[in-house]
């Protein structure tokens, strides 16, 4: 499958693991699929946790990155939005600046 080979071998950044948390069901049988066209190396970075599974990402996951919701001792939702919704206000320019870039590449 093309989007797997690419993913896995375009990408100019090293994969260390992908967790995917409080994902519905379904999300776990869509990569299954995805899984039998990756490296074995690949399989092995790529983790769901559902509603059901969700304790046992506290032994790939360090807690204190977590938010409260989520089982972690980290900041709340609320205040991770807030904070990164300040981040892309003080960078505004600089990311619109480079949507324009792109758009100057076409």
């Amino acid at each position: 499958m093309n989007l797997v080979q690419t993913w896995q071998n375009c990408y100019p950044i090293r994969i260390h693991s992908i967790n995917i948390i409080n994902a519905p069901d379904y999300v776990d049988v869509v990569l299954r699929i995805f899984r039998s066209f990756m490296t074995e190396k690949m399989k092995n970075r790529v983790h769901v946790y559902t509603h059901r599974t969700i304790q046992n990402c506290f032994k790939d996951i360090p807690t204190d990155i977590l938010p409260v919701e989520l089982g972690g001792t980290g900041e709340t939702l609320r205040e991770l939005t807030e904070y990164w919704k300040k981040i892309i206000n003080e960078n505004r320019d600089w990311l619109l600046d480079e949507e324009n870039d792109k758009d100057s590449l076409k």
